[in-house]
């Protein structure tokens, strides 16, 4: 066994073609509280061929200064106004990744080839407008006393279950048949 080069893995990754039509995964960091996360989750957006949802006050030097680096193709979605949008154009199921009262464990999730996946931040996490309308609300069982993970750790580790939570790799998860 070896390790695969970059070039392989490009070469590989190119045949898992996305959405074109705006649908897919879309990871939203919308209320970011540090900006050292923007990159970080644009990286981790990207190894998963996801759209990265940023809200537009968001300057774009900061979002351009963190990616510039170990990104090869990513889509980056600003969104004006984030309340707006998940209750009208994100892409369904919304999924709030949040500790909460009814939360389902991640681990219920199905693999999805098209999900908004919505993240707060470490301090305020999703604002209650969010949840509200979220189709699913999800939380990252953690045995420790800590009541928060770091949003890009939280971030890569639903994104990882959702588009592999059967075992599959990528490119074996059906997409929609782009004509």
């Amino acid at each position: 066994m070896r390790q695969k080069t970059k070039d392989e893995l490009r070469l590989e990754r190119r045949a898992y073609a996305r959405p074109v039509d705006g649908g897919g995964l879309v990871l939203a960091s919308l209320w970011p509280m540090h900006n050292s996360n923007l990159g970080i989750l644009g990286r981790t957006a990207d190894a998963f061929d996801a759209t990265y949802a940023v809200p537009t006050s968001t300057p774009g030097w900061q979002i351009e200064r963190r990616l510039m680096i170990g990104v090869d193709n990513l889509r980056l979605l600003r969104v004006p106004e984030p309340l707006a949008w998940l209750a009208a154009d994100a892409p369904r199921p919304v999924i709030a990744v949040e500790l909460a009262d009814g939360a389902l464990p991640v681990s219920a999730l199905p693999a999805l080839t098209e999900a908004t996946i919505v993240l707060g931040n470490e301090r305020g996490g999703v604002p209650q407008e969010a949840l509200d309308l979220a189709d699913v609300v999800v939380e990252i069982p953690q045995a420790g006393v800590g009541n928060c993970l770091n949003v890009s750790i939280a971030g890569a580790i639903v994104l990882a279950h959702v588009f592999g939570a059967t075992g599959a790799v990528p490119g074996t998860v059906p997409l929609r048949e782009v004509a």
